[in-house]
């Protein structure tokens, strides 16, 4: 295999040079401990629910012409764009809402909280508020409960003068003191991910933030409620977990899978890998069971195609036939343990270095720079060893001895190297490059790519950009074949994740990037919303919903949006009440995927602490 590859491993000697300058364009980190996103001072926004009817913005299409006024002013606008364009259309769905509960003095205001269903209760953990507390006490309540078919007379529920299908019995009640085990600490950003067997139900909390504290968090966490009692569950972690990181993503995969994407720390950035937390042992786990540590499991997916840009407050959602999800579903392609060294490579934010001990390693990384060049690569890779037992956090020098591995033939160490260089600084472009090497030399021609079109992406210099396209147009020139034919797994059912808008280092997002799970591969499609801090809800298995958020600019919207991937039309809901504006607020289904509960959130003004409960009805 690696006669293959001499001439681009060649190339990348000659074009980008082993030896690493300081003037590497080395991440400065974007996002940092702040509250959750505020508004400039001079912005204008109102906790009215009603919509800004002159607030409007343009939008080119994809398939020609521009659309107006995203706010779809129902007596004016309709619009389809054919040839892969964007379709909108209007009144094909509504929904009746009602507010389970009002703002509660008792219940603290926030936003960035959790809000998950187990079974009889509904739980909220953690969050923040705008004055900077980060919350790590449990409120729980009855959930709501949809009546069909709906009550009549004085028995009827009503709202805003409609009759209503939920019976409203919401009545929270501080839980923090009657759960037993130990609890998380308070946090902000985090993911919570809902499992039942039988009267057991689970709720799996990882990552988040406390800006106060000056922390950002990998740990993971479970609550189990029964019928008899309420415990945070010992926990043991095998795997490698991701980084640190807060405002990420986590979707349910089957009945004992989680799925995590992106997010963003002050340490790394924001981010866009792909993890895999398998919960397998808890969700089987016996009553008796809970004097054991129970075990899950880390893994990382490497996937290929275009990949999405790193984000962070965006929405995810599973959209496919979940019918009986294979256990190997994720195995057949890119699934991967990371190198043990990346257990020590996330960095405690603020922690500095000894100066002298890192000097030390440099100097041996430098020596070891020297054997390079003249081809001694044996007493190079000694060198870097040696560096990396001093500053175990250097990606430079993973960077240099993965290029070495490569050099003496061992392209598995070179990628595990590679690995544990983006680990360490995950906006570092050469990182990328050497996984594409890597890659290249083990045959991963997609992946290969993948990592490529990241390097590109993140390049210093223009110099080394160029570099990057070469080498990017030889490994098309030498493997198209390979790379355009990746069939998808036909035994897999057909589900991709969906992840929509987020914020950047440097905007609001708005397209939808799908990860096909049969071969994980990237694709993306275009969307009208740009919008970070908004919820997402797959309501059917080929339509999503999108709800609040904020656009980066002046606009908080209270609204809901319809996508239907099979047709590529994007629909906006008919309110039987207007919403209160919001972002960064917590969702969940309740009984059915058409059944939406929303809790708190914040405005340009206020944070919230009601309950909303939206109840679909698909045409």
């Amino acid at each position: 295999m690696m006669g293959d590859t001499d001439g681009m491993v060649k190339l990348y000697f000659e074009e980008i040079p082993v030896v690493d300058d300081e003037g590497d364009d080395v991440f400065k980190a974007g996002p940092s401990f702040d509250s959750p996103p505020r508004p400039p001072a001079t912005a204008s926004s109102s906790s009215d629910p009603e919509v800004d009817k002159n607030a409007t913005r343009s939008v080119e299409l994809s398939g020609g012409g521009v659309l107006h006024d995203l706010r779809f002013d129902s007596t004016e606008f309709q619009s389809a764009e054919d040839d892969g364009g964007i379709k909108l259309a209007l009144k094909s769905f509504c929904w009746d809402v009602s507010t389970c509960s009002e703002q509660s003095g008792e219940l603290p205001a926030r936003g960035g909280c959790t809000l998950s269903n187990l079974g009889e209760y509904i739980y909220i953990f953690g969050g923040a508020s705008r004055d900077g507390t980060h919350f790590s006490d449990v409120w729980r309540s009855p959930a709501p409960r949809r009546l069909d078919p709906e009550p009549q007379g004085a028995s009827s529920t009503v709202h805003n003068n409609q009759a209503s299908n939920w019976e409203v019995r919401v009545k929270w009640e501080n839980a923090t003191t009657l759960i037993l085990g130990d609890a998380p600490s308070g946090r902000s950003g985090h993911t919570a991910t809902a499992f039942s067997k039988g009267d057991q139900h689970f709720v799996v909390y990882f990552g988040g933030l406390n800006a106060m504290k000056e922390e950002v968090y990998n740990d993971v966490h479970v609550l189990k409620s029964t019928s008899e009692n309420i415990s945070w569950l010992p926990i043991r972690v095998i795997g490698t977990p991701p980084q640190p990181r807060t405002e990420h993503s986590a979707v349910k995969l089957g009945s004992d899978r989680i799925l995590i994407f992106g997010g963003s720390s002050p340490c790394s950035g924001v981010l866009r890998d792909v993890h895999v937390l398998d919960i397998g042992d808890i969700v089987t786990s016996e009553n008796n069971e809970l004097s054991r540590p129970l075990v899950c499991k880390w893994s990382t997916i490497r996937c290929g195609g275009l990949p999405p840009t790193p984000r962070e407050l965006h929405s995810a959602c599973i959209i496919g036939d979940l019918g009986e999800i294979s256990p190997d579903l994720l195995s057949h392609y890119g699934c991967t343990i990371l190198p043990q060294e990346c257990r020590t490579l996330t960095e405690p934010c603020g922690e500095s270095m000894d100066p002298e001990i890192k000097h030390t390693g440099n100097k041996l990384r430098e020596d070891g720079n020297a054997f390079f060049v003249k081809g001694e690569y044996l007493q190079a890779n000694d060198l870097y060893t040696k560096a990396l037992v001093e500053n175990p956090r250097d990606h430079l020098t993973y960077g240099n001895r993965s290029a070495c591995h490569l050099q003496l033939g061992d392209p598995a160490q070179a990628l595990n190297d590679a690995i544990c260089a983006i680990r360490c600084n995950s906006r570092w472009a050469k990182g990328y490059y050497r996984e594409a090497m890597a890659l290249v030399a083990l045959g991963d021609f997609n992946f290969a790519r993948s990592a490529l079109e990241s390097a590109i992406e993140l390049a210093g210099s223009e110099r080394e950009r160029q570099s990057m396209e070469k080498a990017k147009g030889s490994l098309y020139a030498e493997h198209k074949d390979a790379i355009n034919n990746l069939k998808p797994n036909e035994a897999a059912p057909k589900l991709s994740l969906c992840i929509h808008g987020g914020r950047s280092n440097s905007n609001v997002l708005d397209t939808i990037c799908k990860l096909d799970l049969s071969n994980l591969q990237w694709s993306e499609e275009p969307s009208p919303f740009p919008r970070c801090g908004h919820s997402c809800s797959a309501l059917t298995k080929h339509k999503m919903l999108l709800f609040g958020g904020w656009d980066g600019g002046m606009n908080v919207f209270g609204t809901g949006t319809m996508y239907d991937f099979e047709s590529s039309m994007w629909t906006e809901c008919s309110n039987s009440s207007p919403i209160q504006k919001r972002f960064s607020h917590a969702s969940c289904t309740a009984g059915s995927s058409t059944q939406i509960l929303i809790f708190g959130g914040v405005s340009f003004e206020k944070d919230y602490a009601d309950l909303i409960s939206i109840d679909l009805e698909l045409r």
